[in-house]
């Protein structure tokens, strides 16, 4: 058991790199050139919630991290619902459904790996091997 929680402590390293590595991108696309005279108004707007909504994926990181995976779900919906430039569309949707989907693995392994301590522990093991054979699916 403590092996599935360490790879899932692995695998959430490795979401957070990746987001480092979209955020990092993201800034490099936003930053534009270093001098301009007049802003649009509009177009200062956008990338005002373009820094939300990377903050808030950051947000949800920290929350998968830890395990607060309910309130992960709820804003990854709101992310979902922003404004995203056209250009970054497919990018935000694909992560977006990455997140969910790791979120949603996760919750599910750790009440699957909860429930196998107890069937271990009242020494139900047949039943916790059956438990611990599909978390093995779920990573």
């Amino acid at each position: 058991m403590v092996d599935f929680t360490n790879q899932m402590k692995r695998l959430a390293v490795l979401i957070t790199l990746i987001w480092l590595a979209v955020f990092l991108s993201c800034l490099t696309i936003l930053a534009g050139p270093s001098q301009i005279p007049h802003r649009d108004p509009a177009s200062a707007s956008e990338e005002t919630e373009m820094d939300a909504i990377l903050l808030a994926y950051a947000s949800v990181l920290d929350m998968t991290v830890l395990e607060n995976y309910q309130d992960a779900h709820i804003l990854l919906e709101e992310i979902g619902a922003a404004a995203i430039p056209d250009e970054l569309s497919y990018l935000f949707q694909r992560s977006n459904a990455l997140s969910r989907e790791l979120v949603t693995s996760l919750d599910s392994l750790e009440c699957l790996l909860g429930e196998t301590a107890q069937l271990i522990t009242d020494y139900h093991l047949a039943v916790a091997d059956g438990n611990l054979e599909e978390a093995k699916e779920t990573v």
